[in-house]
This record gives C-alpha cells, sequence and structure tokens, in this order.
C-alpha cells in the first residue's frame, strides 16, 4: 500500500497497482481467521456473489501465523522480527513478565494493564504504522474497528496515525465504511477489522457450521450491502491475518508447574497453542527431553537458527526478539496442539493456528474494483 501510494517500502511490495491502477480510494476488509483453505469450502456450498466472479490470489501469513503477529505486519509492512510481536503470549523482559501481547496484559490480568507498568502503545513499536506513512505521503489514512477495541493498547499500537471509526456490528459497520468513502475526498486508504470468524473458528471449530456461517455472513455483507454502494474509483480488497485448522482434545498436550518440562524451563512456554517459544536452563537438555516424549507430535528448532533463517521474517532482528523468541521454537505437526496451564482456567479449543500447515498459513487476496 505504502509503494501503490508513492512510498518507500520497507520489503519488495506486492505490485497492487497492476490490480488497482487508478483507484483513489482503498479500502482493505482484514477478516481475521479466514484462511484460504477454509474459504474454498465455503465456496463449495454458497453463492458469494460478485466474489466468486473475480480471481482470488494465494498468499501467506507470518510466522507465527497468530493475529499479533499478523495484523502488526499487516499494520506496518515490517516482518515479526523487525516489529518484535512475535506471538500472542510473550515473554517482555524489559517488564519483567510473561503477557498477552493484545489484551497487553500479564497472563491472568486485566486488559491494558502493562500500560500501568509504563508500556506507552505508541512509541512500543521500532517501526512506524502505514497510517502514519500513509498521512506523511497526504492520503487520508483510517482503521475501522469494534467500537470497544478502539482505545485498547493494541489498537492505539498497530493503528497509530489513523483516524479511528468505530462500529458495533455488521449493520453499522456498512455506514461507517459507505459513509466514509462517500464523505471524504481522496486519497483515502481504509482498513476495517472483523474479529468474529477467529472467535468462531476458535469455539466451533475451522470445519463447521458456525464457523463457516459467520465467514459467509461478513463475505455476503461485503459483496451485497457495502460494495454496489462504493464510489467509482475505489478499490475493495478482502484479506485475512491467518486461517485455522481443526483441533480437538484427543491430540492436546497439557502442561503444567506440575510436569517435568516446567523444571527444564527459566520461564513458563510462551507463543501459542500451535507453536511455543522455550527457555531453557539447559537448551540442549530440553530438546532431548522433547524429542525423547514429543518427537512425533512437534517440529523442535533452535531458536536462535530459526530466527537467521528467516523464519520469522526478513529483515534486521529488532534487539528485543532474541530474548522474546527463547532458546528453543516448538512447532506442532499433525492436529496436536500444546497448552500449558498458567491459570487454570484454560479450555480446549475446536480450532487453532500459529502453526505452519497450510491451513494456518495460506490465506486469500481478494480484489474488487469500482
Amino acid at each position: 500500500m505504502i509503494d501503490y501510494f508513492g512510498g518507500e517500502p520497507l520489503h519488495k511490495p506486492f505490485p497492487l497497482g497492476r490490480y488497482i491502477d487508478g483507484a483513489e480510494r482503498v479500502v482493505v476488509f482484514l477478516i481475521d481467521g479466514l484462511g484460504m483453505i477454509n474459504l474454498k469450502r465455503i465456496a463449495k456450498k454458497r453463492d458469494l456473489g460478485i466474489l466468486h466472479k473475480v480471481e482470488w490470489l494465494e498468499l501467506t501469513s507470518t510466522f507465527p501465523s497468530t493475529t499479533a503477529a499478523a495484523i502488526t505486519t499487516l499494520m506496518t509492512g515490517a516482518t515479526p522480527v523487525e516489529h518484535g510481536v512475535i506471538g500472542y503470549i510473550l515473554y517482555y523482559k524489559e517488564f519483567g513478565v510473561v503477557a498477552k501481547a493484545i489484551e497487553m496484559t500479564p497472563v491472568g490480568g486485566k486488559r491494558d494493564s502493562l500500560l500501568q507498568m509504563g508500556m506507552r502503545p505508541e512509541k512500543f513499536l521500532p517501526v512506524p504504522t502505514i497510517f502514519q506513512r500513509l498521512t506523511e505521503l497526504g492520503v487520508k489514512a483510517f482503521n475501522a474497528t469494534y467500537s470497544h477495541f478502539v482505545n485498547t493498547g493494541f489498537n492505539r499500537m498497530t493503528a497509530d496515525g489513523a483516524r479511528q471509526k468505530g462500529f458495533h456490528g455488521l449493520s453499522d459497520m456498512c455506514n461507517v465504511v459507505i459513509e466514509t468513502l462517500r464523505k471524504e475526498t481522496p486519497l483515502l486508504f481504509m482498513m476495517v477489522y472483523w474479529g468474529l470468524v477467529d472467535t468462531m473458528g476458535h469455539r466451533y471449530g475451522a470445519d463447521g457450521d458456525v464457523y463457516q456461517r459467520e465467514a459467509y455472513s461478513v463475505l455476503n455483507v461485503i459483496s451485497e450491502e457495502i460494495y454496489p454502494h462504493l464510489p467509482d474509483g475505489t478499490a475493495l480488497i478482502v484479506v485475512s491475518d491467518h486461517g485455522q485448522i481443526q483441533t480437538s482434545w484427543k491430540e492436546e498436550i497439557w502442561w503444567s508447574h506440575k510436569d517435568e518440562v516446567y523444571g527444564l524451563l527459566k520461564v513458563v512456554p510462551t507463543g501459542e497453542q500451535r507453536m511455543m517459544y522455550l527457555h531453557a536452563n539447559d537448551p540442549e537438555k530440553l530438546k532431548e527431553y522433547l524429542e525423547t516424549n514429543y518427537g512425533d507430535k512437534c517440529m523442535i528448532l533452535d531458536a536462535r537458527e530459526a530466527l537467521e533463517s528467516g523464519l520469522l521474517g526478513t529483515g534486521k532482528v529488532y534487539r528485543p526478539v532474541w530474548d522474546r523468541a527463547g532458546d528453543v521454537i516448538l512447532i506442532a505437526t499433525g492436529r496436536n496442539s500444546f497448552n500449558f496451564k498458567y491459570t487454570g482456567q484454560e479450555q480446549s479449543l475446536y480450532g487453532r493456528h500459529g502453526g505452519l500447515s497450510p491451513e494456518e498459513m495460506l490465506v486469500p487476496l481478494i480484489i474488487l474494483r469500482k
């Protein structure tokens, strides 16, 4: 997007101009958890209207394939190793806590409590947001999300520089998008976040009817209620941060402070349920333990080698990332998941992401022109 509007991107850009050349307004619908494989399943059962009539491009998510890392990449143009948000649960050495990156709170704490410990969301990232960059280029930059997200630390961090718009559901989301694009003169960029597809996948399974019904609902609103009312010269883009893979309790591995692995760690496991960052007392001993007990359920990587290989993206590694990534990276294979009982309130999920499977990594890019 930076390249399209005349700026200098951090990395070689996707040739967006080839698909939207001439558009003075661009609206991007970021649908959390809408993987390409699951979208194709939906398309076999339901009519997606005009979305069915255009080419679907296939992209890969970040690794880890999770909201915290991928959305920060989409909102900055930087890779996870560059922006530093390399997972959902992270060890923040600078605050001395293991915390949730989206809620910005120590595990088990109240949302945004890290802000009371000195975290400044607008200053936390080492790179500017695309909203800041676009504003400098003379583009009006908007970010639309749920009203209760607007003033959260994570939104303030990833959408710093944007003109904020809040909504409560699909109906007023339509109004927010249509009215903004009609009333505001170009050049204009707008990001619109919808999160319930991911939520339904976690709760009911990425292969289930509830997930598919939620995904169809938002896609139908975009194609039938929003697209026809957009002004000429607008490009509408549908993209996702990651997909989801169906999981069950049968493939769950649960750890707690009572398990042997806990004694091999300096810090509780961080990351995701489909991948973990492990801070070890003795990395080689930890690797040996994992290979012996879980070698058929996961990949086990040296963290430094993984970072240097580009697994978490290319570019200069932001210094705190070395501490956040720990010593060993565990990546679940098959439909397995690795879970830690931080508070004892954790629950099983029917859909997960964070790993490297095609279901988690492949996401759609759909572009419409008016």
